[in-house]
């Protein structure tokens, strides 16, 4: 084991030599632009023509490309792989003899179309990875709206996915767009679109008063297999074309996807969007591919070294699948057919009789990493100044997770105390905050949990000095939510991983069912002020 440990050591150093100087090696950027999905929205003598399209890129260096020449073909593969670096989408507006072109920058894939106002509005979808965003067609032009106004045209379609009327017997749900489609048609727009992807030429036919149009996807002859490489294979260099009346040529090319093009870093970076940016480290792709083959030549002869990547890795991931805020858009329960309406119905009957009032139907929408779908129900109780939340969970590749519930009170200069029936989870503890206080109270009836949260929030209230918030709006309940969990992330961000895995293990082995943060330690501090001396 010690001549294996020796070994291995030697061969890490070795490699990590190399990699520090491959990284002074001088990096060349690429990208390449390739259309994602092409729709068309048309009435009466005018038409709109939206093309979106995905930028991808590659920054790589000598070593590199020497490197993955010898490399395994699976391993080769993941070495060329190129980053998503923007989305955004191309608009045409067609009338009878005129096309005029506009850029909608950083759009995300697969926006939705909306009548606002007697207008049309384009906006970024709620499952993209960008920040709310959108534009609205002037008459003349498209110009970019705020981000709240985006987020309100996002609400009148984001809540149409899921209906009554779209189950069947065999989904549970159908396309968002085949309900977007009927709403358009319902303003009197046409709206049909279809994915740019793949060698299959695709057409779509309209009208503009009398006058025929056809809309046109050229997709590029299929290589030969092993001619290209395996993402430039995935990524066809197509062509869209508009034919119609009043032109001297049978197609029009409106739009064509250029092969791998050579720009500066400059360049390459100007091109990305920011919520690309965010975690990214141009540098690994200039670090030699020695190392990382080399670990996993290693890894079935070193157990230990898999764990040691697991847990490096796992701050990044975390932190990855944190969003950086939440939007709370209204909810329906017909939108969630898993939803345990009976449970929530007789909860929400407890809470009314123990005098607590409805003020709304959630679901938190995060803005970038992974989203899980969740139906909350807000309520709060003007006399006794706390909120209840009732909610459920539904993860993709699992089933819903029970229906719960959990009190909370905001508290003044920053503290917060809850208490719920659901068991906390260890990931949950590691992320603790020595202001936000929790007790976990699993079985007790719900006027119990309500009469225990109330004595323990006046204990802690007394013993500090300060007071519960009165302000039971919707919106002190979302800005403390969102104030805890900016909290959450910079203190993850802070934490030593070892140290907070050894706490998630240890909390695992014997569970807690409270914390009381710093709250011990300052009510003493008031008690007997004369034993911690103020410091200079």
């Amino acid at each position: 084991m010690k001549k294996a440990l020796v070994v291995f050591l030697v061969l890490v150093a070795f490699a990590s030599a190399v990699t520090f100087a491959a990284r002074r090696l001088p990096v060349h950027y690429a990208v390449r632009s390739r259309p994602i999905r092409l729709a068309r929205l048309s009435r009466g003598e005018e038409a709109f023509i939206f093309i979106e399209e995905q930028r991808w890129g590659r920054a790589s260096s000598v070593a590199t490309d020497e490197v993955s020449k010898f490399l395994p073909r699976m391993l080769r593969h993941m070495a060329t792989a190129p980053d998503l670096l923007s989305s955004h989408a191309i608009a045409f507006h067609l009338t009878e003899g005129k096309l005029e072109q506009f850029e909608l920058p950083n759009m995300g894939a697969y926006a939705h179309f909306v009548i606002s106002e007697r207008t049309l509005c384009v906006v970024s979808s709620e499952y993209s990875n960008v920040a709310a965003s959108g534009f609205r067609w002037t008459g003349s032009e498209f110009v970019a709206v705020s981000p709240n106004e985006a987020a309100e045209l996002l609400s009148l379609v984001s809540g149409t996915a899921i209906t009554p009327s779209d189950e069947d017997n065999n989904s549970e749900m159908v396309s968002p767009f085949q309900r977007e489609k009927e709403i358009l048609a319902g303003q009197g727009w046409d709206y049909k679109h279809f994915p740019t992807y793949g060698y299959k030429d695709k057409t779509i036919q309209f009208k503009l008063q009398d006058a025929e149009f056809t809309l046109a996807f050229h997709a590029p002859p299929k290589p030969a297999p092993g001619s290209q490489d395996f993402y430039s294979a995935l990524m066809p260099a197509g062509s869209i074309a508009l034919s119609g009346p009043g032109s001297d040529r049978p197609e029009r090319v409106i739009y064509r996807a250029p092969e791998w093009e050579a720009v500066s870093q400059a360049q390459y970076l100007a091109l990305e969007s920011p919520s690309n940016r965010e975690g990214r480290v141009l540098a690994r792709h200039s670090s030699p591919l020695v190392l990382a083959s080399l670990l996993i030549y290693l890894l079935p002869a070193f157990p230990f070294l898999r764990w040691l990547l697991m847990v490096l890795t796992l701050k990044r991931k975390i932190l990855k699948n944190l969003p950086n805020t939440y939007g709370f858009p209204p909810a329906r329960v017909e939108q969630f057919p898993k939803l345990d309406q009976a449970g929530l119905q007789k909860i929400t009957q407890d809470f009314e009789a123990l005098g607590f009032t409805k003020l709304m139907d959630f679901s938190m929408v995060p803005d970038s990493g992974q989203y899980i779908p969740a139906f909350s129900r807000l309520m709060a109780h003007p006399r006794h100044h706390c909120f209840v939340e009732i909610f459920q969970i539904f993860p993709a590749k699992k089933g819903p997770m029970p229906l719960t519930y959990n009190i909370s009170s905001n508290l003044h200069h920053g503290w917060s105390f809850s208490s719920g029936v659901r068991k906390t989870m260890a990931l949950s503890y590691m992320m603790r905050l020595p202001k936000c206080l929790w007790v976990y109270m699993p079985g007790v009836a719900r006027s119990e949990l309500l009469t225990g949260h109330l004595a323990r929030r006046n204990q802690i209230t007394n013993d500090l000095g300060i007071s519960a918030s009165t302000d039971m709006s919707i919106e002190a309940y979302q800005a403390c939510v969102l104030q805890r969990h900016a909290e959450r992330r910079a203190a993850i961000q802070k934490k030593n991983i070892f140290f907070g895995l050894g706490e998630a293990l240890a909390f695992k082995l014997r569970p807690k069912h409270e914390w009381l943060g710093d709250y011990p330690k300052q009510a003493a501090q008031k008690r007997e002020p004369w034993k911690y001396p103020a410091r200079a």
